[in-house]
């Protein structure tokens, strides 16, 4: 995931607006400054909704500061210069490929649908307030146990501390904005992120933390007597339950031991899987889940990315999956009025037989194992032609559409991917191909 390099990113931009901020030596400030620029330029071209918010924070935090002393203003367009490079890097590629200077790629696969605010989203389900206090609500409770992995909430610790503060301080205030403003940007947003913990709040946590230490601090020395030594002791305890036993619910070892058991298809490395197996000039399929075969059909009928989505949501799969097979009947060129008629077909519900022994033959395909394509894809290589190529390629296993690929790869050894459970567990494993049937015809 993407969210690891911004997270470190976001740590140096701190970093150097403390340093701007108070070294009084007008000769130190432009160094810091271009850093602070560079970090978030930087982090606009990896994470651009991140980037935005972040940096929307610390403008503000430096015009209070620019109020008092003017001097720093210089420095603010080194700043400003530093971080537009990166950014105009970026314009320059989306101008070759999307044709816009800030048209992102999710804008050209899903359209206005996948814009911030509240609207119908791709799915066709409306964004509203409350599903995004809904998400709000569900990102915070997420944090508060995945941030520390302790049995008790870290974020309920956090707030107890910020009001035992007296007199925040200007840090205080910008550690807070830092977190409210992630939070809002991505309550926004319409998809609901969730990756090992609320991924959208990832940025945030280089404040959550430091927020965290000073309220904790701040509460020990708020309460009296015992109470003050319980609170200093409640760090500790919470880190060695966390680090000394995977029974509890929550904890270090707990969350390392469900990762080390999760599906193989979650954790999958393609290239050592190929080396394990010792594979050469070889095409391996992988199968997804059949909603993504049927999406991937949708997408080869020049069906947009959000229309499509919200066709698999019409019917039932083994319906739309009707209606796919009977639009590839249909002669190419007529395209107008397509979304109508699969549609129309999808929600009818009414499968024929010939159909519904297909759709039992792509749920026992699922059976027998399936796996995300993208770690697949990101393996392979452009040939110098421009073409994917190197070693060993990987595509998506369509079934017997798999044989259009005969006349590109078919001087290669075929495999299929699929987990096997050995010893009581999921291995990846590379498995011959069947040879091509007289009776496989592409569908």
């Amino acid at each position: 995931m993407n969210h690891v390099a911004v997270l470190w990113l976001v740590a140096i931009a701190m970093a150097s607006l403390a340093r701007w901020s108070t070294v009084g030596d007008p000769t130190l400030w432009r160094r810091p400054a271009l850093v602070l620029g560079a970090s978030l330029g930087i982090a606009f071209t990896v994470r651009p909704l991140d980037a935005v918010l972040i940096g929307g924070v610390i403008a503000v935090a430096q015009a209070v500061l620019l109020r008092a002393d003017s001097r720093r203003l210089r420095s603010v367009l080194w700043q400003i210069m530093a971080g537009l490079v990166p950014v105009a890097l970026l314009a320059i590629v989306h101008i070759r490929t999307t044709g816009a200077p800030f048209r992102f790629g999710y804008e050209v696969l899903y359209g206005k649908a996948h814009e911030l605010g509240f609207h119908v989203d791709p799915y066709g389900s409306v964004h509203t307030p409350l599903r995004a206090a809904t998400f709000v609500s569900k990102y915070l409770a997420r944090l508060s146990v995945s941030l520390f992995e302790w049995p008790l909430p870290a974020l309920g610790l956090l707030g107890a501390g910020l009001l035992a503060i007296r007199r925040p301080s200007r840090w205080d205030f910008v550690l807070v904005g830092l977190i409210l403003a992630q939070v809002a940007g991505y309550a926004m947003y319409w998809h609901e992120g969730d990756f090992r913990g609320p991924r959208f709040l990832f940025s945030a946590l280089p404040a959550v933390t430091i927020l965290f230490v000073r309220a904790h601090r701040q509460l020990a020395r708020r309460v009296p007597g015992t109470r003050a030594r319980v609170v200093r002791l409640l760090v500790p305890i919470c880190l060695i339950l966390s680090w000394t036993t995977w029974q509890l619910s929550v904890g270090a070892l707990r969350r390392a031991h469900d990762l080390r058991i999760a599906p193989i298809a979650a954790r999958v490395d393609a290239d050592s899987v190929a080396r394990a197996s010792n594979v050469h000039h070889a095409l391996v399929f992988v199968a997804e889940r059949w909603p993504s075969r049927l999406i991937r059909r949708l997408w080869a009928l020049d069906m947009d990315r959000a229309s499509a989505m919200r066709l698999m949501y019409t019917g039932e799969f083994c319906s739309v999956q009707q209606a796919i097979e009977t639009e590839e009947a249909v002669p190419r060129a007529k395209i107008a009025g397509r979304l109508q008629r699969l549609a129309a077909i999808a929600s009818a519900g009414r499968i024929d037989a010939v159909t519904f022994a297909r759709c039992r033959a792509e749920a026992a395909r699922d059976n027998e194992g399936t796996a995300n394509f993208a770690p697949f894809l990101a393996s392979n290589t452009i040939d110098h032609d421009g073409r994917i190529g190197g070693d060993v390629v990987y595509a998506l296993d369509l079934g017997p559409r798999n044989e259009l690929l005969r006349a590109r790869f078919g001087d290669r050894s075929w495999y299929r991917f699929a987990p096997r459970r050995t010893a009581g567990h999921l291995a990846p494993e590379l498995f011959p191909y069947p040879a091509a049937n007289a009776t496989d015809s592409p569908r």
